[in-house]
Formats: C-alpha cells, sequence, structure tokens
C-alpha cells in the first residue's frame, strides 16, 4: 500500500500540475483518503481474525479449568497421587491457554485501535473535527495568541494535531502549543519531524499502544498519568525484619520439601501439610498490611505499564537519524535500560492483578507468593525509581513527536519553514488558513519586513481582514512546532505572536469590552518592551466614538511602528491608511469585494493600497433591514 501511495503522489505531481488549485487539492485529498481507508479496512480483518481465535482459546481455558476441579475431587476422594499430577498438568495446561487468550484480546484491541486511529485520520483529512477533545482545559488567561487563533476549542489547532493519550502527553502537546521555543529547539524539532512523518507504520504503533491504557481503563476509574505511577514509586517499601524474613523462607523451603517426599513415597500426613497451611497463613498476615498500599498504586497504574511498556518497545525498534529523538532513546537506554525496568514492573504489576484469583489464593498459602511478590517490588524501587520521571518525560516527549509527524505526513503539501537570519521578518507565498477546507480556502503571499513594521489592512464586511490575520498566526504557530505550514514557501523570524481580536466584557471582573481591549493593548506594549513581536489587531479601540478611536489608533500605530515589533492592524477606517504618507514604517493593504446588482462577492485576496469597495449599505438591504 506505501508503494502505491508512493506512485500515486508522484503521479499527481507529475501528471496534474497544471491542473487548477481546487482539482489539485481534491485529488491529493481522494489519495490520502483512500490510503487511510485501504488501512482501516486491513487493520479490521486482523482484529476479526484475533477475536475468533481468542473465542478458541477462551472455550479451551474453561475446559481445562473443569478437567482441574474433576481432577482435584478425584483425588481427596481416592488419595491416589496420579490423579494429583494430573490436576497439576490441567493447570499448568489452563494457565498456558490463559496466556494466550490474553494475547489474542490483546492483539484484538491493538488492531482495532488501529483501525480506529486511522478512521479518525479520515475525519482530520476532512476536517470533522468536532469528535476529539478540545483541550480547552490548558486555555491559558491573557495568553499572547491562544483565544484569538483557536489553538484550543472547538475545530481547533489541538484538535488537528494532537494524537497524544497520556494525559502527560497532552500536557506537553498544549505547552508546545503555548511556549515560544529557542531557534535551536524548532531546528531539532523539524528535523525529527521530517524523519518520523516517512514512517507511518511506525507512527501509528506508538499511537495505538499509547493508546492501550485508554482503552483498557474501566469507565468509573479515574483517568491515569505519570503522576500515578510516580506516586506509587515514591512510596517506600521494605520486606520487613530481616532475620524474620530469612526464617520464613527457610521454613517454607523445608515445608516444601518434606511435602514432596511424602508426595513421592505415597505416604502424606494431613496433619502437617494443614499445621503448614496454617503457619503460612498467619505469615502472610503479617505481611498484608504493607502489601495492600503496594497493591493499591500498582494494581491501579496496570494498564498504564502495559502501555508504557509496549511504547518503549517500538521506540527501540528503530534508530534514529535526527538528533532530537536520538537522544531522547540514549536516555531511555543509558545509565539504566528503560524498557528492561517497565518490563520488569509490567511483569510484577500482573502478578498483583492476579491475586484477585482464588487460584493465586490457594498457591499463596501453599508457598507465600505474597513475600516474594513484596520483594520483587521493593527491590525493583530501590533499582529504578531515581530514573523513573526521566524516562516518562522522554515518552510522552516522543508522544508529542508522533502527534506532529503524523500530522506532517497527513499534510505532505505543505511546506517546511525556513528560520529567517533576521528578527523581524515573514514572508510566505500561497499561504493558506489549515483550518479551512481546501475547496473554500484561497491563499494569498504576503511579505514584511524591518523593525517596526505596520500593515494597515482595510476592506469591506466579510472580506477577509480577519481571517488573514488568524491565518498569519496559525501558521506561525505551526513554525514554531517545527511543523510544516499552510503554505508553498515560508520564511519566518522566531517572535512572539501577540494577538488582539476577540476581546470581551468580563462580568465576574465588572469589565467592558472596551476596557478589556485597553487591558489587551497596554499587555501588548509590554510585551514589545521585553522581546520581538509580531502583533496581529483587529478593529482597535471599537467600543468608543468613531472620533476618540481614530485618533487612538492613529496614536497606537505610531507607537508600535517605534518598538521592538512588527504586524497587521485591520480597520474600517480608511483615514488610518493615510499614516503611510507620513510614516515610512506604514504601508497599506485591503480585501475588497464586487458588487453586481443585489448581489455581493468576495475574491478574499490580498491587495496592495487601501480598500476600495464598501458594502455595508447592500448587506442590510439584502437582509431587509432598510429600503
Amino acid at each position: 500500500m506505501e508503494n502505491l501511495r508512493n506512485w500515486i503522489l508522484l503521479l499527481d505531481y507529475s501528471w496534474f500540475w497544471d491542473v487548477p488549485g481546487g482539482h489539485y487539492q481534491f485529488i491529493f485529498l481522494l489519495i490520502y483518503m483512500i490510503d487511510y481507508a485501504t488501512r482501516a479496512e486491513d487493520f479490521a480483518q486482523q482484529s476479526n481474525t484475533h477475536s475468533k481465535q481468542a473465542l478458541t482459546f477462551s472455550l479451551l481455558r474453561g475446559a481445562s479449568f473443569i478437567a482441574f476441579i474433576a481432577f482435584l475431587i478425584l483425588f481427596f476422594n481416592s488419595d491416589q497421587v496420579l490423579w494429583l499430577i494430573s490436576g497439576i498438568v490441567s493447570i499448568g495446561l489452563f494457565s498456558a491457554l490463559v496466556g494466550k487468550h490474553r494475547f489474542h484480546e490483546d492483539q484484538k484491541l491493538y488492531y482495532q485501535t488501529l483501525v480506529d486511529i486511522n478512521n479518525e485520520e479520515l475525519k482530520r483529512s476532512a476536517l470533522e473535527l468536532h469528535d476529539f477533545e478540545t483541550g480547552e482545559e490548558f486555555l491559558i488567561e491573557n495568553h499572547p495568541n491562544q483565544h484569538d487563533l483557536d489553538i484550543f476549542g472547538q475545530h481547533s489547532l489541538y484538535q488537528l494535531i494532537n494524537r497524544s493519550s497520556t494525559q502527560d502527553g497532552k500536557k506537553l502537546v498544549a505547552k508546545w502549543l503555548s511556549d515560544q521555543p529557542t531557534n535551536e529547539e524548532i531546528k531539532e524539532r523539524q528535523e525529527a519531524i521530517k524523519e518520523l512523518s516517512q514512517d507511518i507504520d511506525w507512527l501509528q504503533r506508538l499511537q495505538a499502544n499509547s493508546r492501550i491504557s485508554v482503552r483498557k481503563k474501566k469507565k468509573n476509574e479515574p483517568s491515569l498519568n505519570a503522576s500515578s505511577l510516580l506516586d506509587w514509586s515514591s512510596i517506600k517499601t521494605s520486606p520487613g525484619n530481616s532475620f524474620v524474613w530469612t526464617t520464613l523462607v527457610v521454613v517454607l523451603i523445608l515445608g516444601i520439601v518434606s511435602t514432596a517426599v511424602f508426595i513421592a513415597i505415597d505416604a502424606i500426613p494431613y496433619q502437617y501439610i494443614y499445621g503448614n497451611v496454617f503457619i503460612n497463613a498467619v505469615a502472610l498476615g503479617l505481611v498484608a498490611r504493607k502489601l495492600s498500599n503496594e497493591i493499591i498504586g500498582a494494581d491501579k497504574a496496570q494498564y498504564l505499564i502495559t502501555s508504557y511498556l509496549e511504547v518503549l518497545k517500538v521506540i527501540n525498534s528503530r534508530d534514529y537519524s535526527s538528533k532530537l529523538p536520538d537522544e531522547l532513546k540514549q536516555h531511555l537506554m543509558a545509565p539504566h535500560d528503560a524498557e528492561k525496568a517497565i518490563k520488569q514492573l509490567s511483569k510484577i504489576s500482573h502478578r498483583i492483578s492476579s491475586r484477585a484469583n482464588m487460584l493465586y489464593i490457594f498457591i499463596d498459602v501453599l508457598f507465600l507468593l505474597d513475600f516474594f511478590l513484596l520483594t520483587s517490588i521493593y527491590r525493583w524501587k530501590k533499582n529504578n525509581k531515581e530514573h523513573i520521571e526521566g524516562w516518562l518525560e522522554a515518552i510522552h516527549e516522543f508522544e508529542v513527536l508522533m502527534s506532529l509527524a503524523s500530522f506532517a505526513d497527513q499534510h505532505e503539501h505543505y511546506t517546511y519553514p525556513q528560520l529567517a537570519n533576521s528578527e523581524y521578518l515573514l514572508d510566505g507565498k500561497s499561504i493558506g488558513h489549515p483550518l479551512i477546507s481546501k475547496k473554500d480556502r484561497v491563499n494569498n503571499d504576503y511579505f514584511v519586513e524591518n523593525k517596526g513594521s505596520v500593515d494597515i489592512i482595510t476592506g469591506s464586511n466579510m472580506s477577509g481582514k480577519s481571517t488573514f490575520q488568524r491565518t498569519l498566526g496559525i501558521n506561525l504557530i505551526l513554525a514554531r512546532l517545527g511543523a510544516p505550514v499552510c503554505a508553498s514557501f515560508f520564511v519566518f523570524s522566531n517572535t512572539e505572536v501577540f494577538t488582539s481580536m476577540r476581546t470581551k466584557d468580563n462580568l465576574s471582573e465588572n469589565t467592558s469590552s472596551f476596557y478589556a481591549e485597553l487591558k489587551r493593548i497596554t499587555q501588548l506594549l509590554q510585551t514589545v518592551d521585553e522581546k520581538p513581536t509580531f502583533f496581529l489587531l483587529d478593529e482597535i479601540l471599537k467600543g468608543t466614538n468613531s472620533e476618540d478611536r481614530h485618533l487612538g489608533a492613529i496614536a497606537l500605530a505610531e507607537k508600535l511602528s517605534q518598538k521592538e515589533a512588527f504586524g497587521l492592524i485591520s480597520t474600517h477606517d480608511l483615514t488610518l491608511g493615510k499614516l503611510e504618507e507620513t510614516n515610512d514604517h506604514v504601508r497599506n493593504f485591503s480585501f475588497n469585494s464586487q458588487i453586481d446588482g443585489s448581489k455581493i462577492s468576495f475574491d478574499y485576496k490580498l491587495t496592495p493600497g487601501p480598500c476600495k469597495s464598501f458594502n455595508a449599505s447592500q448587506l442590510m438591504r439584502n437582509m431587509g433591514i432598510i429600503d
């Protein structure tokens, strides 16, 4: 399928280069939908195969357990060692079948998860994002750009990018979306995304395995995160007094050996066995409280531990040529091997979950399994508790890289941006909004350089001024992530991105929308005093009268042209454009509409100079507001 996909992409580039943009984009969307749909179909078949095998082993497992019970009854009724041996064989077979059944159940879930992942990619390709988590819990009050650029919320960039399943992975995706990275971080991320996006199988394996803990979690259980595991690992564990422990082990070994001897000579003193079981039960009671504290934490985190183990296997399954994933992998392997340690912990957690099994209780009383379990926990914590936090951080960073690389794979027609050598530059060709469908999206070119540049954008109503500003802003956020952008060419300076577009009143603070906007502008001026900033301001000072608004807008534009900043101000105030005549830092651009009778049409194209067309009166006539 991968070869077919590459062939189609080559065909698309070479044969359809001159096809009009809408048809060209439709061809691209169709290719990806075919790819994801085919993968989903293939994985569904594999899931069904494992489902049938799981049912077969479930029936065999039940039969072997019934045989065990029957042999046990025969043994107690006849005292024949043959029945006891048969019972031991049948319970061994039962254990093996339990493992086989669990394997096929896990594989069924794994492939079904891959089906879901590819169906989700189909939805993302069509920008049907309403079923995805919005990330609204990560919104930061007074953040420089989150609220205006649809970073979080319904139909947001977070929904388009995030593929992380763990709570900590989602938090890290949100952090990367929110923070301004260094130039070096951008370069390292971009190199990693370029490399990983070429391996869709690896990406989806990582995503599926990180999602397993969520799929297996019971409905009423709280969501687990890395802190659950860290809290458990921090609980101090001790097997108890070494003398008592050693004595119990010696007694246990002697009891097992003597019992085996009695069985071999077919002379079993049952009073001896009952006494041995009683002593063991008392001993188990001594460690019950200590073990219960461990069980609560480890049992709840079992699925999370299993998920992390499988993710580590995927991470370690390949080498990396780019710096960031290679360093993360090395951190997971030295000085301690994370996969080996988490595998040991996974085995311990499975043993803990087995304690609820009646068979375990029976064997535990005979062989003091809980003592060995407590010792295993103690040794694991002693050897690994100092490293686990760093391991989990590396795993979550791989989750973020997986999300961004999956986004890049889905948008192979996007362009990887270049970092500018100067602090105040943005140069883009055919820039579009990634959250607008290909058939509706209109792309524009834009170039600005130099500190203090202020571009005034005028335009008629609904002509595209605000959308254009959001287009620039959201692509700058993508560029800072190291991800490809919706453009054919994109060079940018790594500056802060500050927006003021959706200011509103706040009843809880008794703040009007106008005062809220003034506070936002004050925050902007503080930001530009601290670091280079690219600003996007939409209809500033709209909460006051036209004369005050005009004077205030001119004063703000003049002030920004003298700051460590550059950007755009959109407005309906055409007189603001006259600043171009007196200030070399100011330029005029516009979006226009065409009126043909009662029909209004828009081309949504950015043109040099102030707006020359107006449509408010015609819009009011069309809606029957005025005659």
